[in-house]
């Protein structure tokens, strides 16, 4: 017998608070965050959610909620968004590389253009923002990639990290991969899963070009030479035309056999020079993945920098030299500051091909040359920089000091270019020009250039 006052239940339990919290949610996605995952909104508060694609109404399942965001999963489709497609690739649901694989190219270009204008908002002040410029193609476009491994339970697995963790999902292709790089990797992929030590061999990072192949294999600690000899062989067997073998210890051991580069064109008709260029990489030095992409980059930065023949040119971060090459084309001098011993001898062997007499190559880090050499004020009146993802902080001072007249910035991480157009904006450079080109299709990543002038910035750069 009950006690007064109460009634005894019957028939299903009422949900308790925390799981009607995580029953799925009625939300429509408003548009892409920085970071590659669709946003909407419930009472008020942001909702992050991987895979959806704006104009979706989707169920959603919370997963973890926060005073002023949460994050979900997509439970389920209710009504599909017209920029909605098919990815087209079986590992869309569970590698997440691809983060708007699901979302029209169009779509991708427009919430691109709107990133970029958000996340730098008035630092961009009266700037000319450039339209973005598409990547053609936007699908087998990457003739460079970096290839991850790791021992799994039925052997090597080989691939990409998933999305947001160090899980390396196991890829036997890639629809952003190039014909001629996805043959490569098919059969270096078979290869390594046939001959490598799965307790040593740590990533490769192979490049293609028009009837070339070539590839990095970086090792763990400890491999000794005899095992690198016994890659590199096998890796020519299965079709590379040079390799390169490592250990993670630099100074451990190296070998190389065949011819371990690749080379790319600058189109003339991108670049307005007045022939093609050619530039050998080395797969252990930097260079743009979408080829097309880069001609159409270099050449903006020869527009904006707009150098005459008598002009000083200083290239920081110039890598096998992609810009200083070009650059020294259409100037009086160039000096170029580079690092990466692979990509200074690259750029060595470039300009001699070149004949570019102009260019002065520099191996060692920017802020130690920039102390070390202590150029006067107004010595080089045009600077480019294309640092790496972390940007420029550390010597953006050095460079103010120099009073350059125009500094072309090229970014492909918009939190550090918006850092670091924060501490120029402090020394009087005001944007001038900006734009996006987009080098990283079905991803939220790009390329965007950016022109700087002291002052009020109002003038541009045809």
């Amino acid at each position: 017998m009950s006690k007064p006052g109460k009634q005894k239940s019957r028939g299903r339990k009422r949900p308790s608070a925390r799981s009607a919290a995580s029953l799925p949610r009625e939300l429509e996605i408003d548009g892409y965050a920085w970071g590659g995952k669709a946003v909407g909104r419930l009472e008020g508060k942001v909702v992050f959610v991987p895979g959806a694609v704006p104009g979706d109404r989707i169920l959603v399942r919370l997963r973890r909620s926060r005073a002023r965001y949460a994050e979900g999963s997509v439970h389920a489709v209710l009504s599909p968004s017209p920029d909605r497609i098919p990815p087209k690739c079986k590992f869309s649901s569970h590698c997440g590389g691809c983060q708007w694989i699901a979302a029209r190219y169009e779509r991708q270009l427009s919430e691109k253009d709107d990133l970029l204008r958000r996340q730098l908002g008035p630092l961009l002040g009266d700037a000319r923002v450039e339209p973005p410029v598409p990547a053609a193609p936007h699908r087998r476009c990457r003739s460079r990639a970096v290839f991850h491994i790791r021992q799994g339970g039925s052997g090597l697995v080989i691939g990409f990290h998933q999305e947001g963790a160090k899980r390396v999902i196991n890829l036997d292709r890639c629809p952003l991969l190039t014909e001629e790089l996805e043959h490569a990797y098919a059969a270096q992929r078979t290869m390594l899963r046939r001959t490598a030590d799965p307790g040593l061999l740590l990533k490769a990072t192979l490049s293609a070009s028009t009837g070339r192949a070539a590839g990095l294999y970086l090792f763990r600690d400890g491999a000794g030479r005899a095992v690198l000899e016994a890659t590199a062989e096998a890796a020519l067997r299965a079709g590379l035309d040079g390799v390169c073998c490592e250990s993670r210890d630099p100074g451990h051991a190296m070998v190389s056999a065949g011819s371990p580069f690749t080379a790319y064109r600058l189109p003339s008709g991108d670049t307005g020079l007045p022939a093609d260029l050619t530039l050998r990489a080395h797969p252990a030095s930097f260079r743009q993945a979408h080829e097309g992409g880069n001609g159409r980059l270099v050449g903006r930065a020869l527009r904006w920098l707009d150098p005459s023949p008598s002009d000083r040119v200083l290239d920081l971060y110039s890598g096998i030299g992609n810009f200083s090459l070009p650059l020294s084309l259409r100037s009086g001098e160039v000096s170029a500051v580079e690092s990466s011993p692979f990509a200074h001898a690259d750029a060595e062997k470039n300009m001699r091909l070149a004949g570019a007499g102009n260019l002065r190559l520099y191996r060692t880090d920017c802020g130690e040359w920039l102390e070390r050499e202590r150029p006067p004020a107004g010595s080089y009146p045009l600077i480019l920089l294309d640092p790496p993802r972390a940007g420029a902080r550390e010597i953006l001072p050095r460079i103010t000091a120099l009073e350059p007249e125009r500094i072309l910035y090229v970014s492909c991480w918009l939190p550090s270019l918006r850092r670091d157009l924060e501490a120029l904006a402090e020394s009087g450079y005001r944007v001038a020009r900006i734009g996006l080109i987009d080098l990283f299709p079905q991803t939220y990543s790009m390329e965007t250039t950016c022109l700087l002038v002291k002052g009020r910035a109002r003038t541009v750069i045809a």
